[in-house]
């Protein structure tokens, strides 16, 4: 008798499963996932009791790619005047050539304000929150439990080694989760801990991979956003909708942000290499198995998955409801 009951929805007997290969570095070890006939969240059945075996020193280090100093520069001074809004030269370059920087995109929806007290969940060595603090934000704090050790900058810009359950006794107008909520063992109880910090009036931000996606239709085990076994949820919207409504939030908005990201790395697992091999397109482009017409094309296609709500990632904007 199937026994795959939902953590998020409480739906039992599920019986679309999964046998799942971790791919980023090519270990090739098997998971065991479900899909909730209910709610459509997959989920891994049981999270391995050695986790910290697949997060090795370099997750998620790739290496920097070349560019030209000049351009480096002015990359700066755009994304600085977005995120501060001040700066001639940054503000120039904006009304020149616009801003679609997937990393910060979600910033102009976010509406945060220079003395919010800001909390990032999973922030590893806080490079977000570093932009954020140069830009003149005030209050920031992030946390990171598979970090080395604390990263104090200063009093009101701290990094600590720390699991989201850890914080206690205080309150803050924004809490962001921008790809670590997907890595957290209870989504329930993460809103409930979510609704606790939060002042009232309060709001969130989730990014996530969205299972309800093209790429999932087209890739299934090989979609590169399953990530097994360290993305326990792949969670849909109806699922967030879900949660959000148990812990008494409401969903302002989402925002859809996939990029080329589904297709190369997708692509790639469908040819069995691995995110973090030699040949990989994000270790060496050059001789990965894609031309620049594949990138383009790839591109375009997010950009219209998007637009459709189609894309394989997205932002909840979520507020607390008093």
């Amino acid at each position: 008798m199937n026994d795959n009951v939902c953590r998020i929805c409480n739906t039992g007997n599920n019986t679309e499963e999964y046998s799942l290969k971790e791919m980023m570095f090519g270990l090739q070890d098997i998971f065991e996932y479900f899909k909730c006939s209910n709610c459509g969240c997959l989920q891994i059945k049981q999270i391995p009791d050695n986790i910290e075996k697949y997060y090795p020193a370099n997750y998620l280090v790739y290496p920097e790619p070349k560019v030209n100093k000049v351009k480096k520069y002015l990359g700066q001074k755009r994304e600085m005047s977005f995120l501060s809004g001040h700066g001639l030269v940054g503000k120039l370059l904006i009304s020149l050539f616009g801003f679609n920087d997937t990393d910060l995109i979600w910033f102009s929806e976010a509406h945060l304000k220079k003395n919010d007290h800001i909390l990032e969940v999973g922030c590893g060595k806080g490079k977000l929150l570093f932009k954020l603090k140069e830009a003149g934000f005030k209050s920031l704090l992030g946390i990171d439990p598979f970090i080395k050790e604390d990263i104090l900058y200063n009093e009101n810009f701290k990094i600590l080694k720390k699991d989201f359950q850890q914080i206690e006794d205080l309150y803050f107008d924004w809490v962001m989760f921008h790809h670590s909520f997907e890595h957290l063992e209870n989504p329930a109880s993460v809103f409930e801990k979510l609704n606790r910090l939060l002042k009232p009036k309060g709001n969130a931000l989730i990014r996530i991979p969205i299972i309800d996606s093209y790429a999932w239709d087209i890739y299934r085990t090989n979609w590169v956003q399953l990530d097994a076994p360290r993305h326990y949820f792949l969670h849909s919207v109806k699922s967030m909708e879900y949660l959000s409504q148990k812990f008494n939030f409401r969903i302002n908005n989402i925002v859809y942000d996939s990029t080329s990201f589904q297709f190369l790395g997708s692509e790639q697992y469908k040819r069995q290499i691995p995110l973090m091999s030699p040949e990989s397109y994000y270790i060496d482009s050059n001789s990965s198995i894609f031309n620049e017409s594949d990138i383009k094309r790839f591109n375009n296609k997010a950009k219209e998955l998007n637009y459709s709500k189609r894309g394989d990632t997205a932002c909840f904007f979520l507020q607390k409801i008093n």
